[in-house]
């Protein structure tokens, strides 16, 4: 693209300026699949410039910056994500975009998260709920739901709490058919399975659910849950009971590994026995099935990867 020129002889069909950023926001995007951090900063970047050169206004670079946060948190650069966020923040604000500054402040949550700050992490989330909630997308409802559930697992929350927002994330994704059902699925059977063999402090019911989630001010659940599609479950309490019991499932399966996968857990322990990083070792099978299975097929590479994970944390079988 630097190559060509802005323009020709003939009329243009687009303006060059949205052609370019276009392309090179793909580029973004296909980046952080694979988890190429730094070419999805610099292609970032690159949208940057084009966007400041065409007069963007402040809120637009903003939200073109923004992108830019994934990217460093994962490679924990987490003072550069701070100013940055920080910085959005501002321009949210003064903006009033309401979208963003629910997006700002779930990351700002995932920045203290890795920090360590547990409490914050919470009071962040539940900042970002509010404003999701004031939009009204269930996908990003469903994000901040399944996030605060982990502050509050991780940090000693309150475990009826945790529970009350995993069952909400993963009741928006069953009734909507969200592809990050299946993750939520194996979530929420980690957690049963953490209070085992006694009962876990689950709502008793679909009422109890949006009585507990609904804690959280400016969550609506129960609107918002009655404004989803109704081809999964034609009721809260159906679609209740009906994640409880996909996630129990899960469960089972996870705790047997299947046939096919027991001679990669082998392999992996003796490496382990050897003294290798099985982290690094699983980070390689995972790019090893996407591979194989093709993009798109994140959720189950991932419970895949998560039953293997589990395998290995059990004793060796005799």
């Amino acid at each position: 693209m630097q190559s060509l020129p802005e323009s020709g002889a003939a009329e243009e069909a687009a303006n060059p300026w949205n052609v370019r950023e276009v392309i090179l926001h793909t580029g973004y995007t296909s980046a952080l699949g694979p988890e190429r951090w730094e070419d999805a900063l610099d292609l970032s970047r690159e949208v940057e410039e084009v966007t400041k050169a065409r007069g963007a206004t402040d809120l637009e670079v903003a939200r073109t910056r923004f992108n830019d946060c994934g990217p460093l948190l994962r490679l924990g650069r987490y003072l550069e994500a701070s100013q940055l966020l920080l910085e959005c923040r501002q321009r949210f604000e003064e903006a009033s975009y309401t979208r963003g500054l629910g997006a700002v402040l779930s990351a700002l949550a995932d920045l203290e998260d890795k920090l360590g700050h547990r409490a914050e992490s919470v009071r962040h989330e539940q900042a970002s709920l509010r404003f999701k909630y004031h939009v009204g997308e269930p996908r990003h409802c469903a994000i901040s739901h399944f996030n605060l559930a982990n502050y509050l697992m991780d940090g000693g929350g309150d475990p009826q709490e945790a529970f009350g927002h995993r069952l909400a994330a993963a009741a928006i994704r069953f009734q909507t058919g969200d592809g990050h059902l299946a993750t939520t699925l194996q979530a929420l059977s980690q957690d049963l399975e953490s209070f085992s063999p006694g009962p876990p402090p689950l709502p008793a019911n679909f009422d109890e659910l949006c009585e507990i989630v609904e804690r959280v001010e400016g969550v609506r659940f129960r609107d918002l849950f009655s404004r989803l599609p109704t081809e999964n479950a034609s009721t809260g309490d159906e679609a209740f009971r009906k994640v409880l019991e996909l996630a129990r499932s899960e469960d089972v399966e996870a705790n047997e590994a299947p046939e096919e996968l027991r001679p990669l857990i082998e392999a992996l322990r003796a490496a382990a026995a050897a003294g290798e990083d099985t982290e690094e070792l699983l980070a390689v099978a995972r790019e090893q099935f996407l591979s194989a299975l093709g993009q798109g097929q994140e959720d189950k590479v991932g419970a895949v990867i998560a039953v293997i994970r589990r395998a290995l944390e059990k004793p060796t079988p005799p």
